[in-house]
C-alpha cells in the first residue's frame, strides 16, 4: 500500500500495480489466440491427389523401377541422377521404405530430397521440380488416394 486507508484525506489505495496508476499493471492485455484451423483427412487425400494429378498433367513425374545403391556414396546417386537428366533440378525422390544408403547419399546433394511414399504431402510434392516414384511407391501412392475416395 502506498499509504494507509484512513486519515490522510486522499483515496484508500490497494496497490501501485492498478492499472489505473501510471507504470502499473494492463486491462485486457493482449491475449494468445490460435488462428490454426483443422483440415480433414479426406481433404488433405484430396489435395494430394489434385497435386499429383498436376504433376502428371505437366509430365513431371518420373517413374522408375527401383532405387538401389550399393554404398552411401553421394557419387553413385548422383550418376543415376544424371543419366535422369535431373542434375541441376529440384527433385524428389520417393520410395516405398527408406533405404539407409539412399538416405545417406541423398543429404548431401542439395536440390535433392527423399521421402517416403506413406508420408508424402501435398506441398513437398508440389515444391519440386521433379517428382522421382518408384513403382511399388506408386501403387502406395495409389492405395492412399483410393481408400479416401470411395
Amino acid at each position: 500500500k502506498p499509504w494507509r486507508q484512513k486519515g490522510t484525506g486522499r483515496a484508500r489505495v490497494g496497490s501501485i500495480r492498478s492499472p489505473l496508476w501510471k507504470g502499473g499493471g494492463v486491462i485486457f492485455g493482449p491475449k494468445n489466440k490460435d488462428y490454426s484451423k483443422k483440415v480433414p483427412q479426406r481433404m488433405k487425400v484430396m489435395a494430394l491427389k489434385s497435386a499429383l494429378n498436376a504433376k502428371l498433367n505437366s509430365k513431371e513425374i518420373v517413374v522408375i523401377n527401383d532405387i538401389k545403391l550399393d554404398s552411401h556414396k553421394t557419387d553413385n546417386l548422383s550418376k543415376i541422377l544424371d543419366k535422369l537428366n535431373l542434375r541441376d533440378t529440384k527433385a524428389k525422390l520417393v520410395v516405398e521404405k527408406m533405404d539407409p544408403n539412399l538416405k545417406l547419399a541423398s543429404r548431401n546433394i542439395p536440390l535433392v530430397s527423399l521421402e517416403k511414399a506413406s508420408e508424402l504431402h501435398t506441398y513437398g510434392t508440389l515444391d519440386c521440380k521433379r517428382l522421382v516414384v518408384t513403382a511399388s511407391s506408386l501403387k502406395i501412392l495409389e492405395n492412399r488416394v483410393k481408400k479416401w475416395l470411395k
